[in-house]
């Protein structure tokens, strides 16, 4: 498949204003494309200049089962993303299956970002961020966002 890049025009009060997307990399072929896309995700926040504020799913425990508790966090200040990845393992060139996908798999996500969310509400959590560093965190001091990356 090839890569494009994509620009952005955007009209602001100081004038107009182009950005350059870089195409996406591909992921990595040695290990499965969910954790691969979810690795990327990381990799490209920290790139940004937030390894201090990026951290890995931890999976809890409660009474009733075993937990990820979101593909990743970032959280800064007052406020969390909770970050679900979707990958698609195959491609087509039929439009309408890949909207199907797409509607699919972004409910999907967003259900799973709402029970990381409640997990995060239930009582406080020790995560560790990018440059391995842990801290416990009150989700209850938290304005929490939902983002999903396909």
């Amino acid at each position: 498949m090839p890569r494009h890049d994509l620009t952005l025009i955007l009209e602001t009060a100081m004038g107009v204003v182009r950005h350059r997307v870089s195409a996406a990399s591909p992921l990595r072929p040695d290990i499965s494309s969910g954790p691969a896309a979810e690795e990327a995700t990381e990799n490209a926040a920290a790139l940004w200049g937030l390894p201090d504020f990026v951290f890995r799913a931890e999976v809890v425990g409660d009474a009733q089962a075993t937990r990820e508790i979101g593909d990743r966090l970032v959280i800064v200040g007052d406020l969390g993303l909770v970050v679900q990845v979707k990958s698609r393992h195959e491609l087509t060139t039929d439009p309408a299956k890949e909207q199907r996908w797409i509607e699919k798999h972004s409910a999907k996500a967003l259900r799973q970002a709402n029970g990381t969310i409640r997990r995060l509400r239930s009582g406080p959590v020790v995560l560790t961020n990018v440059r391995n560093r842990s801290i416990t965190v009150d989700g209850n001091v938290l304005r929490w966002v939902s983002i999903v990356v396909l």
